[in-house]
């Protein structure tokens, strides 16, 4: 029997990700002698870990290896925000989609949404570009949609912002406020949208994505531009290799897998 011991809070945002993770886990791990324990935590509290326990962690948006890395009754941790050159415990863990956000319906058709391009997010220092942005866009053919909020997960509704998500054709989706990574990569990719993104870290959770990078933020219109240009039938291949993407690496079910397989190395 496979304990999961779950210690966030309530209105954790990753709370539905890892519960997606852990049950499929514990099926793959049922007939094997490898972990007891599965425990959900944020980096920095503190709480008595059994025996052969893996971990779940989030809320570090700093990068830094957890002191449970040397706990001998931690086989591996699983950690978003995964410092470079990690801890031989630590492996990187996606941030996922958030809590409320509907990432099971199928995605419209990439002609069928009525937005070519849309950014919602809290408002930064570091995020003073966007604006620039917007008004690049006036008066153009272009629909655009942005928003900006007085903090992280203020906006609209959850069910509202997926509806937007997935009416979008461009999601742009600049650093978080802390850290290069951010949920709504992930959101994006998720609804289908065609992701326009900066440089995020160096390890197997963005090797691949098929999303557009910019290393300056003034290349985002013209990224914008280009792909706007593209046929119908190129944008809707883009689309349809976000949604996969999503599906086979970033999903709850096929994170568990790469888990598990980390877990069974372990053992050898």
């Amino acid at each position: 029997m496979i304990n999961i011991i779950d210690k966030l809070p309530d209105n954790n945002l990753e709370k539905t990700f890892f519960w997606e993770i852990a049950f499929k886990l514990r099926d793959l791990l049922k007939d094997k002698d490898l972990v007891d324990n599965i425990l959900f935590m944020n980096y920095g509290d503190k709480h008595e870990i059994p025996p052969r326990t893996v971990i779940l962690m989030n809320a570090d948006e700093q990068y830094r290896t957890p002191d449970e890395a040397n706990n001998p009754n931690v086989v591996k941790i699983f950690k978003q925000y995964c410092p470079e050159n990690p801890h031989p415990k630590l492996f990187p863990l996606p941030l996922g989609v958030p809590t409320g956000f509907d990432s099971n319906s199928k995605p419209k058709n990439i002609e069928e949404r009525d937005i070519d391009v849309v950014f919602m997010g809290q408002f930064a220092n570091n995020r003073t570009s966007m604006l620039n942005l917007m008004s690049s866009f006036v008066g153009s053919n272009i629909q655009t949609f942005f928003g900006f909020t007085s903090g992280f997960n203020r906006g609209i509704s959850r069910n509202a912002y997926s509806d937007i998500m997935r009416n979008s054709k461009i999601a742009i989706c600049p650093t978080g406020t802390a850290s290069p990574e951010t949920f709504r990569l992930y959101e994006a990719v998720s609804a289908g949208c065609i992701a326009v993104t900066c440089n995020q870290p160096d390890n197997w959770i963005y090797t691949g994505m098929p999303v557009f990078t910019y290393h300056n933020e003034n290349e985002i219109s013209g990224i914008v531009d280009n792909i706007l240009s593209l046929p119908v039938e190129s944008r809707q291949r883009l689309s349809d290799k976000s949604v996969s993407y999503y599906n086979n690496i970033w999903s709850g079910k096929s994170v568990a897998d790469i888990i598990f397989d980390e877990i069974a190395n372990v053992a050898e």
